[in-house]
């Protein structure tokens, strides 16, 4: 288990490829996943993690977490990126993570296995233009 976990803000537990956000006791359940967040990527070079997003508990061991991310076009000199999303290996012995590809360009998505295990969203990135900065909102 990610220790992270306990300081994450919101919970999604996956069954499969269906997710459901555990909530407080009288809340209604919401099936969309993890909020929105934001990452900022600033290396041309090399992979830049995120923060934390919220916690990942995957009951069954065909429990995959999909990711979406686009660019922020927005935001002030904002660039191309490339973005991977944290998964697991699909044995059961081995806890060190998979990044698996997420696409490169303005948006994209990625479906990273997680299996039965209690973790937290992550993603990594880098800007894919010079002089830019990689400006994403993914979850």
């Amino acid at each position: 288990m990610d220790h992270h976990i306990f300081e994450a803000n919101s919970v999604v537990a996956i069954r499969g490829d269906r997710v459901a956000e555990l909530r407080r006791e009288g809340d209604e359940p919401d099936f969309s996943g993890c909020d929105y967040r934001n990452a900022v990527f600033t290396n041309l070079g090399g992979w830049q993690e995120s923060l934390d997003g919220c916690g990942i508990i995957g009951f069954d061991w065909t429990a995959r977490y999909s990711y979406t991310w686009s660019r922020d076009t927005l935001a002030w000199n904002s660039g191309p990126s490339c973005v991977q999303g944290r998964g697991y290996s699909t044995s059961r012995s081995v806890s060190t993570p998979v990044w698996t590809n997420a696409g490169c360009g303005s948006s994209g998505s990625a479906s990273a296995f997680i299996g039965n295990r209690a973790t937290v969203a992550k993603i990594r990135g880098h800007v894919n233009a010079a002089g830019k900065i990689g400006y994403v909102r993914w979850r």
